[in-house]
């Protein structure tokens, strides 16, 4: 099994970009202008890992089996977050939230039915693209196995939603998903991204040996954090760059940062970044919310206090991954195992950032890239 040390820290950066935009109060106004575009990296991000991972372990030990590991990996994280936008909304109730409905669905990791206007996970925002991941994950091994020429035909219909829905939104915008009046074209951003990721992952298997480089390393993750950087407002650029950067951009850089292996020290420094990367996306938003009600002093202490939530949230991931994450989903393994579900601690990959890697000896990490891939070569 291989691991994309490198994609690690790029994810990493790219979830810190998310934090910057969801709370910019902390940091006077938005660092990264198009930071809505690192959804469309994690959406890759799958496709490449789920693809290269799960395709023949699905095969063997059927789809849910496929869905109990997913869910391992994303509830346990996902449920923190959930309790602290419920905090939130014991605090500052907000009238547009029917708490005992957005309660019931949220623990079944639903959005909640509401308003066509209304945003789709009313305790933690960011939430929509999980939600959109497992989806697409599960419709992936159910059908991936279907034809080049169908693949090919199902990327180009979601594409013309996904310009439908830029050419509709009132902003005319690519960063859909989050509210219900987005759900088909979130969905489609989602199949899209996920499918270019699998067909990446494909390519690679194909390519020759990795290089190693920390130069080329420093370099791959400037410019994740660089796509992300244009402030580009609703001028006529912003979709034009939006559509280009997932169609040419976020896959050419996907597919080099695979080809790409950091030596020792910026491997363990990619290592925390994604390791950290999942907990900072899920709970950054409904914490500093909770951050900004309890201490509004804070917001007037931007950019340092933005700084020092980074840092924080950066921290309170990587200790909740190791005394809280990685023990509850290494029970729950046990348990699917005693189930005769068969499920290995080794899985790998995701979405989304995996829990630090040294924890489980094969643990079940899933949708963002926890970037583990079966080599073309035989690589342990």
């Amino acid at each position: 099994m291989k691991r994309f040390h490198l994609l690690d820290g790029m994810r990493g950066i790219a979830a810190v970009a998310v934090v910057t935009a969801h709370q910019d109060q902390f940091f006077g106004e938005a660092v990264f202008g198009v930071a809505g575009l690192a959804v469309d990296f994690f959406f890759c991000l799958s496709g490449f890992v789920i693809a290269g991972t799960y395709d023949a372990k699905i095969k063997s030990r059927g789809l849910l089996w496929f869905i109990g590991v997913r869910l391992i990996r994303l509830y346990p994280l996902y449920l923190i977050g959930i309790a602290i936008g419920l905090i939130n909304q014991l605090i500052q109730p907000d009238p547009a939230v029917s708490l005992i409905p957005t309660i019931i669905f949220s623990m079944f990791m639903l959005p909640t039915p509401s308003g066509w206007g209304n945003i789709l996970y009313p305790f933690d925002m960011p939430i929509w693209s999980v939600f959109f991941e497992v989806v697409v994950n599960i419709l992936w091994a159910i059908f991936g196995n279907i034809g080049k020429r169908a693949l090919f035909s199902m990327m180009f219909i979601c594409m013309l939603s996904i310009i439908a829905g830029v050419m509709l939104s009132t902003h005319h915008t690519i960063g859909l998903g989050f509210l219900w009046k987005h759900l088909p074209f979130g969905l489609a951003r989602a199949i899209f991204m996920f499918a270019i990721g699998a067909l990446l992952v494909r390519q690679w298997r194909r390519d020759g040996k990795a290089i190693s480089s920390n130069t080329l390393t420093l370099l791959m993750l400037a410019a994740v954090g660089c796509i992300l950087l244009p402030r580009l407002g609703e001028n006529f650029g912003a979709p034009i760059y939006g559509l280009v950067t997932i169609t040419v951009v976020v896959p050419g850089l996907v597919y080099l940062a695979a080809r790409i292996e950091p030596t020792r020290t910026l491997t363990a420094i990619c290592g925390f970044l994604g390791a950290t990367s999942y907990g900072v996306y899920v709970l950054h938003d409904p914490l500093g919310n909770l951050v900004a009600a309890l201490a509004p002093q804070t917001v007037a202490l931007a950019p340092w206090s933005g700084m020092a939530f980074v840092a924080l949230l950066m921290i309170g991931s990587w200790t909740f991954g190791v005394v809280y994450d990685v023990p509850i989903r290494k029970s729950l393994a046990g348990i699917l195992e005693r189930q005769s579900w068969q499920v290995l601690a080794d899985t790998p990959g995701r979405m989304f950032p995996p829990a630090p890697s040294h924890t489980l000896p094969g643990a079940i990490d899933d949708p963002t890239i926890d970037a583990q891939v079966p080599s073309a070569r035989g690589a342990p």
